[in-house]
């Protein structure tokens, strides 16, 4: 169900809550009226939505896991952190030949 102007649903039980989203799939969250171009739905019933994929501006969420096959790049950026929470613990992965620690937060 399109709520919003100008957006576009497919798929089963989905509802796109901004204007201009597209929401494919089945079950997906709604209520996010943020400037989302994308979104793929994959919940299970109406009681239990989610949104498996989340296109906005220049940022893609993934909710879950990332399964590649083949390459990956990452263009890694500097700048302030955005959180004033300690991280949990860091995450070691090798990117470019070089070590690279990734922060996570629990």
């Amino acid at each position: 169900m399109a709520l919003a102007d100008y957006s576009h649903t497919s798929g089963y039980g989905t509802v796109a809550s901004g204007s201009y989203q597209a929401v494919v799939g089945k079950f997906n969250n709604h209520g996010d009226t943020t400037d989302a171009a994308f979104i793929i739905g994959n919940g299970s019933s109406a009681g239990a939505r989610n949104t498996l994929l989340k296109a906005a501006g220049s940022i893609v969420e993934v909710t879950g896991s990332l399964a590649v096959t083949g390459s990956l790049n990452i263009t890694l950026q500097t700048g302030t952190p955005v959180s004033t929470v300690s991280p949990a613990g860091y995450y070691e992965a090798t990117l470019n030949g070089s070590t690279v620690y990734i922060p996570y937060y629990v």
